[in-house]
């Protein structure tokens, strides 16, 4: 992996997010920094954060990215915006709105919520869908075991560029006991 691309987006997360951490910090009552508050007030805090999670796309280092669980509401009325800013760096998005569970996220993070995943090549999104159809096949014939959830959540660790470790690290964390 080129040093240089990594050096990169660990400087574009140090510009969208360390001032809002900090922040955060200094005052974690102020529901203005909340991450997940998704009112016109956050307008710019949320589409430069999109700005910044779709660079590792962007240059190759992930095949999709994702944004954070938002309203649906609040998705609609982002969508424009988000797309927007996308589009200049040739990259496309997908509206996100019955999120492929599995075990490498808590299901309620993204209960009824509206995600936008981030990609550059078609058939990324494609496989995507294939995986979601593939898990919900399982659980309707009754096949979702413990194996069955381990390799779908593993194929969408590697949808999102995880490393075998960090996808480990999450199914030991949000998978069955």
């Amino acid at each position: 992996m080129n040093k240089l691309k990594i050096v990169g987006v660990l400087l574009l997360w140090c510009l969208f997010w360390a001032p809002f951490v900090a922040a955060q910090i200094s005052d974690p009552e102020n529901p203005d920094l909340n991450s997940g508050n998704y009112d016109v007030g956050n307008m710019y805090f949320h589409v430069g954060t999109y700005y910044g999670l779709s660079q590792p796309v962007a240059t190759d280092l992930k095949q999709i990215s994702l944004s954070g669980p938002m309203d649906q509401n609040d998705a609609k009325i982002y969508e424009e915006m988000f797309e927007a800013v996308i589009k200049r760096r040739g990259l496309k998005q997908y509206l996100e709105t019955d999120f492929l569970v599995t075990d490498l996220f808590p299901e309620d993070y993204t209960r009824s919520k509206a995600v936008f995943i981030v990609y550059k090549r078609d058939q990324v999104i494609e496989d995507y869908l294939a995986l979601k159809k593939y898990k919900q096949d399982l659980v309707s014939t009754g096949k979702y075991d413990r194996v069955a959830r381990r390799e779908v959540a593993s194929r969408f660790g590697e949808f999102l560029s995880y490393t075998d470790e960090q996808i480990e690290i999450n199914l030991k964390k949000n998978g069955p006991e």
